[in-house]
């Protein structure tokens, strides 16, 4: 793969919409090269709902990589929002791993959305030999976050750092479940260990947490990336910055309320949602 293509690694299980207005920022908008390599890990019961509702002429790499209970009905917290996403992200390590063509990369969930592109590269264009990984890093305690919170996206990662965060993963992943660490926090203890085992630092670029829940101030200052599960609340923050292009992002600024395809609830704007930058730390 040419250097000058941004990897982009995005694990997604059924925010089908979401992905596809993410891609079409990334092809479609900003104007470096991506590499978009998509994991989706719903059920195999649920392949049609994938070819029906996913714009593969945005992806140049799709994986399947099916969890049997990552389907509809299955919303216990502990399988769901715990141990099938652990179980995937470890899945895409070691697939990532593999490929000869990737030496670092964007891993991120696809309802975190980049708003500009220079300040999303950032963070990818300064991984070097000594740093493992990039992450928001969020300095809470508790026993479901043990060593921390660490956002699953964006998260930059140098491919010489995945093999032994495969390894912390795949270590700790049995004392994670059964001690109720929530997702973030399974990533950041399995980062920590893995810095300790390799010797490659952990640049924490950011100490924000960016609720889909809260309406202002979640736009994370370093990055430029705000986490929304409502797409048609990205149009002001589109339409300020540029974002026009692409069929996707064109029914965003249109703004007609829709069915969610999964979810099979009502999505419509709200006119009084405007996204706010978070002051920079220290401000």
């Amino acid at each position: 793969m040419e250097n000058n293509v941004n990897q982009i690694v995005i694990q997604m299980t059924s925010r089908f919409e979401e992905l596809n207005v993410f891609c079409d920022i990334l092809k479609n908008n900003f104007k470096s090269n991506y590499n978009i390599n998509v994991f989706c890990n719903l059920s195999l019961d649920h392949e049609s709902d994938i070819k029906k509702n996913v714009d593969f002429s945005l992806i140049d790499n799709f994986f399947h990589i099916p969890d049997s209970m990552c389907k509809k009905g299955v919303v216990v917290k502990t399988e769901a929002k715990r141990r099938q996403p652990l179980d995937a992200l470890i899945k895409i390590l070691r697939k990532i791993n593999s490929l000869e063509e990737i030496d670092k990369f964007i891993f991120t969930e696809c309802d975190i959305f980049p708003i500009k592109e220079k300040e999303y590269l950032q963070e990818l264009n300064s991984l070097n030999e000594s740093t493992g990984v990039s992450c928001r890093y969020i300095p809470i305690i508790n026993p479901k976050v043990p060593n921390g919170y660490i956002s699953p996206g964006p998260l930059y990662i140098n491919k010489a750092f995945t093999g032994e965060l495969i390894k912390a993963l795949e270590k700790k992943r049995d004392i994670f479940l059964n001690s109720g660490v929530a997702y973030e926090g399974a990533i950041a203890s399995s980062i920590i260990l893995a810095s300790k085992i390799s010797g490659k630092n952990i640049n924490r670029y950011s100490p924000y947490f960016c609720s889909n829940y809260e309406w202002s101030s979640n736009l994370e200052p370093i990055t430029f990336t705000t986490h929304q599960h409502n797409i048609l609340n990205l149009k002001n923050a589109f339409v300020d910055n540029k974002i026009t292009s692409g069929r996707h992002v064109e029914k965003v600024i249109k703004g007609s309320p829709f069915i969610h395809s999964w979810y099979g609830e009502k999505i419509e704007s709200s006119s009084s949602f405007k996204i706010e930058k978070m002051p920079l730390y220290g401000e």
